[in-house]
């Protein structure tokens, strides 16, 4: 019986190959990171503190009225990709008033000195990085 051989399957083999010897649990190294997030010695409630590493995906975290947060890395996995991360905070909207000015763009109501803090620590403005190591466990971020 002769066999037959389609031109682009034949070619496409090997590739579909070495994507699947890919696939699997050689992803990037994500661990498990709890912390917190202090401004002047006090704790940040109702933050949004997204870490972005130099390679791979991002991850976020949502404070407590501690200042406390666990970073999220998808909805499947918690923790942060090892390496370095540029980190930036947002307010988060706690109440229907506030998430309409969030849509509407409005900046929501928070004291001089919060205000301040979420403006210097935005996406545009932070400079803050942080190196997420395979020993990382706890994450102090004690900001001025």
């Amino acid at each position: 019986m002769p066999s037959v051989r389609h031109p682009v399957l034949s070619r496409a083999a090997p590739l579909l190959l070495l994507v699947l010897a890919g696939c699997g649990d050689s992803g990037p190294k994500v661990v498990k990171v709890t912390g917190t997030l202090k401004y002047k010695g006090q704790p940040v409630t109702n933050a949004i503190i997204n870490f972005v590493p130099e390679f791979g995906r991002q991850s976020w975290a949502q404070t407590d009225e501690q200042g406390r947060f666990k970073i999220n890395y998808d909805k499947h996995q918690d923790g942060a990709v090892v390496g370095k991360h540029k980190v930036w905070v947002n307010q988060r909207a706690t109440n229907t008033a506030e998430r309409e000015a969030e849509m509407q763009g409005r900046q929501l109501p928070a004291s001089r000195e919060v205000a301040a803090f979420f403006q210097k620590y935005n996406a545009e403005n932070s400079k803050l990085t942080v190196d997420i190591t395979t020993s990382t466990k706890d994450l102090s971020l004690d900001l001025d």
